[in-house]
């Protein structure tokens, strides 16, 4: 694998830059654009599994031709430096945007970011698509499983679509990958930790042999006003979350450092704080009205920044409950930020 493209599970973690010490930032290190705020599953730890998200998430709709071509415009008008990392998804399933290795092959063109990466399920992945995810160079590939046992799968997706047929589609990536000689996209099979030895150990093995990493990733408890852990863990969630909070630094309320360095742009353009902002309680704009450079430093954005420095986040309803501030990492932390910085 290329030295230039890290294990997923570390990319994030090395040589991180101490945030407080480079604000304000001339734009975000990231930008996730959502291709498509939509799903073909319904997981049941999902927003797509409640009538909630139907109700206030929307519109529901891939991103048009014309809106991601604004944020294209926007971001190469936008000084000289790339951003660390430009993610293709949010809150749905990317891959149900037709345009998806259009939107890569673009991205890659412009040269506007270090990195691509994108976040599937894998199910909608076929031979054509690998190809051309190949072909025009996407960084890294990461493809959420959410079961190995068929009948366990059905149940947590709402989908009759069968951990065989995900687990075919990622093996037929890295063959063609290895065809053609290239070391990308980086491939990593992540599943939630089901905290069942037996369970993780399948999914390592059914795994490790198709993709460069696996790795079993810890719960979020997002409310969106049902507990999600107990419909994913039943009677065990209560001991799940326990051990979830024991593994977060700060068990406080404390700025989060999205405002300061992210951008999520949703598939309608709405410009939100937050990539898990199902709500658009973060709204700070809409490309098609301002560019992403005048959104970055406005009036929104700043007030946005005001409430988190002066640990006022639970005034705001997406942010509230939101367990992300309480994993970041140690260079994360903004205590004795100034909002003056940001005037």
């Amino acid at each position: 694998m290329s030295n230039e493209l890290k294990p997923f599970s570390v990319k994030y973690k090395k040589n991180r830059t101490v945030l407080k010490d480079v604000l304000p930032l001339e734009k975000p290190f990231c930008i996730s654009i959502e291709p498509s705020n939509l799903c073909n599953f319904k997981c049941v730890m999902c927003h797509h599994s409640s009538e909630n998200y139907k109700k206030k998430a929307g519109p529901l709709l891939n991103m048009s031709n014309l809106c991601f071509n604004k944020i294209v415009e926007d971001l190469k008008q936008w000084g000289n430096s790339k951003l660390k990392v430009i993610k293709l998804y949010s809150m749905g399933e990317p891959l149900l945007n037709k345009n998806i290795c259009k939107m890569v092959k673009k991205l890659k063109e412009e040269n506007l970011s270090e990195v691509i990466e994108i976040t599937t399920n894998g199910s909608l992945l076929n031979k054509q698509m690998s190809e051309e995810l190949i072909q025009y160079g996407l960084d890294y590939l990461r493809i959420s499983i959410y079961s190995v046992i068929k009948e366990k799968n059905e149940h947590i997706t709402g989908s009759n679509i069968t951990p065989s047929t995900i687990r075919h589609n990622v093996c037929e990536l890295k063959q063609i990958r290895d065809k053609l000689k290239s070391v990308k996209p980086f491939i990593q099979a992540k599943i939630i930790d089901t905290y069942n030895d037996e369970e993780n150990k399948i999914f390592i093995e059914n795994y490790q042999d198709i993709v460069d990493e696996v790795f079993i990733d810890k719960p979020m408890n997002s409310n969106f006003g049902e507990d999600v852990l107990k419909n994913l863990y039943g009677e065990n969630s209560l001991e799940v979350n326990k051990n979830i909070h024991e593994l977060y630094y700060y068990k406080r309320y404390k700025a989060c450092r999205y405002p300061f360095d992210h951008l999520t742009v949703k598939s309608n353009g709405d410009v939100v704080v937050c990539c898990a902002d199902w709500l658009r309680a973060t709204k700070i704009g809409n490309v098609m009205e301002n560019t992403l450079e005048e959104i970055w430093n406005g009036k929104k954005l700043y007030e946005f920044r005001k409430m988190q420095l002066e640990n006022k986040r639970y005034l705001n309803k997406s942010c509230k409950n939101c367990e992300i501030p309480l994993r970041d990492q140690p260079e994360d932390d903004l205590t004795g930020v100034s909002i003056n910085k940001f005037k």
